[in-house]
């Protein structure tokens, strides 16, 4: 599973990797993560269920987001998962825009 921003920060890796059965899920990949890595449990992964926190959004190759409910749906060979914190914020730009008193 390759990992994000403050995901990355906190496991000090590009990705990790788990070992499951055929047919496994994406609750289960995630809680197998967490237990190998309980720093992500609280700040980016909900403790006991298995799943991201709100701000946090989990890609299945590349294509598409998981849902709560296609966390139990089982991962086809070879899934790519990516855990991506769900970035927010900017400026408005027309409010951000300053005029030059001497501009045309």
């Amino acid at each position: 599973m390759e990992v994000f921003g403050v995901v990355r920060d906190l496991l000090g890796d590009r990705s990790v990797s788990v070992q499951l059965a055929e047919a496994s899920t994406a609750r289960q990949v995630l809680k197998a993560v967490a237990i190998d890595h309980p720093a992500l449990i609280g700040p980016v992964l909900e403790p006991d269920r298995g799943a991201p926190k709100e701000h946090f959004l989990l890609s299945l190759n590349g294509s598409r987001f998981l849902k709560n409910d296609d966390l139990d749906v089982p991962l086809p060979d070879n899934a790519r998962l990516a855990l991506i914190p769900a970035l927010a914020g900017g400026a408005d730009v027309q409010a951000s825009c300053q005029t030059h008193p001497d501009a045309p």
